[in-house]
């Protein structure tokens, strides 16, 4: 068996740098097809007040904080999916059965 290892400071910091590069690296490639996406969505004027929004200081603080926000948000509501989706399941299951249509 193996010793346990003790992972200096500088090591868990270069692993961090490590772990965010790789991070952005894939996440970008995912990033790629977003203006597609935006631009099915949002006109050209909209893209505008968006960027323009974007660089007032609420703007800027949304950049900053949104990310932790979401991170937050799907800390709470991973958990509960499973159950949702259940509960999601035998709902819809009633309105076939009303319905007389079986599953």
């Amino acid at each position: 068996m193996k010793a346990k290892q003790t992972v200096t400071a500088k090591q868990i910091e270069s692993l961090r740098q490590d772990f965010e590069r790789i991070q952005i690296d894939l996440l970008s490639t995912v990033m790629d097809e977003a203006p597609t996406v935006y631009a099915r969505h949002f006109t050209a004027a909209e893209l505008r007040e968006m960027v323009a929004f974007y660089r007032t200081p609420v703007g800027q603080k949304t950049l900053s904080v949104l990310p932790q926000v979401m991170s937050e948000f799907m800390a709470l509501v991973t958990p509960k999916l499973p159950k949702l989706q259940k509960d999601i399941m035998d709902s819809f299951g009633k309105v076939l059965r009303k319905r007389g249509l079986e599953i």
